[in-house]
Order: structure tokens, then C-alpha cells, then sequence
């Protein structure tokens, strides 16, 4: 299995958990910022670490995608480049579940 795969699988792993906790405690992507900025209780704790824990591996989905196209320093990219990345591992992400 490639670095690639192995972080889209693992990403995966992390998102099932998050959208998974998301759902037992009644919280919706459209406030996911906020429970991450200022988790309440236990739950948003777990909340916010699970989504922490997919933010990092889809930004290492984004580098491996990078230095795929010859980028071997991600963190030199223009904004859009790194939006285009970010939305490209999330497609991947989305099109492997």
C-alpha cells in the first residue's frame, strides 16, 4: 500500500469516527467550528480531538498530493494552491468511503 493510500485509509478511519461522535451528540458540520473552538463537556472534547485528528491527516493527504505534482515543500504554496489541494484530498478522501 502506498503513503498515499495509507493516509486516505487512515483519514477515512478518523472521519467515520468524527461524523460518529458528531451525530451522538447532536452536532452538525455547520457548527463544527465552534464545538472544535470551544468544545462543552467530555463529548465536545472528543469532538474537537477526532476532528483535529482528520484536519491532520487530510492536510498530510494535501502534502503527498503536493509532492506527487513535484512539490516537495507544501508549505511554499500560494493560498489557492493549498485550497486546491486541500479540496483535492478531501475528494479523495470522500470518493475511497
Amino acid at each position: 500500500m502506498s503513503q498515499l493510500d495509507q493516509a486516505v485509509a487512515e483519514a477515512q478511519e478518523i472521519f467515520a469516527i468524527l461524523a460518529r461522535l458528531m451525530a451522538e451528540h447532536g452536532i452538525s458540520f455547520l457548527d463544527i467550528s465552534t464545538s472544535v473552538q470551544h468544545p462543552v463537556g467530555l463529548e465536545g472534547v472528543a469532538v474537537a480531538m477526532a476532528y483535529e485528528q482528520w484536519a491532520r491527516k487530510l492536510n498530510t493527504v494535501a502534502a503527498l498530493l503536493a509532492h506527487q505534482e513535484g512539490i516537495d515543500d507544501s508549505s511554499s504554496l500560494s493560498l489557492p494552491d493549498r485550497q486546491r489541494l486541500t479540496v483535492a484530498a478531501f475528494s479523495l478522501v470522500q470518493e475511497a468511503s
